[in-house]
């Protein structure tokens, strides 16, 4: 479920860091931002697996760069904890160092990341088609209608064996009428 939250998003990253390096001519955007809020920053920390435990204070911001290497391009993950401070965290994607290989990066989180959410989601093979959804519909009709009969002829049976079970005992005087 995890990869569904967020591997969507690690997956458009690594597609604009991909598109940047196949295409260094191609004009394309220097800065990719995303807002989210500490659930999101926790869930993206959790599919690159360097989550800590320890949720995010306010305003903390995740920052996957990617770089223009010697040989070849690498990505730095930094964590921003604070607004008030300028220190930045390196992490580590387990497996690669602080200056983790751009092919590297993909190979390793590549596992968390969703292809198509809608091929891998599939709600058209969950859906329960029109006529499997007519017969729920009519079953659950039919099942309520039986219990509403049977309800009705419990009361009336119950109603009716109390008036014929109770008759007034006869006084002396009504003998005697």
């Amino acid at each position: 479920m995890l990869m569904f939250f967020t591997g969507t998003l690690l997956g458009e990253v690594i597609k604009n860091m991909q598109s940047a390096v196949d295409s260094p001519t191609q004009p394309s955007p220097k800065m990719h931002l995303y807002s989210a809020h500490d659930t999101t920053l926790v869930s993206l920390l959790r599919v690159m697996e360097v989550y800590n435990n320890r949720t995010p204070v306010y305003s903390s911001s995740v920052l996957l760069e990617l770089w223009k290497g010697e040989e070849k391009p690498y990505v730095k993950v930094l964590f921003k904890n604070q607004t008030d401070s300028d220190d930045l965290i390196i992490i580590h994607i387990p497996g690669c160092t602080d200056k983790c290989a751009l092919e590297d990066f993909i190979k390793i989180l590549q596992k968390n990341v969703v292809k198509d959410i809608h091929t891998e989601c599939n709600p058209e093979q969950d859906k329960p088609s029109g006529i499997n959804m007519s017969l729920v519909v009519l079953g659950s009709m039919v099942a309520l209608l039986t219990i509403v009969v049977v309800a009705l002829i419990v009361v009336h049976c119950r109603n009716r064996q109390t008036s014929q079970s109770y008759r007034p005992l006869s006084t002396m005087d009504d003998e005697y009428s």
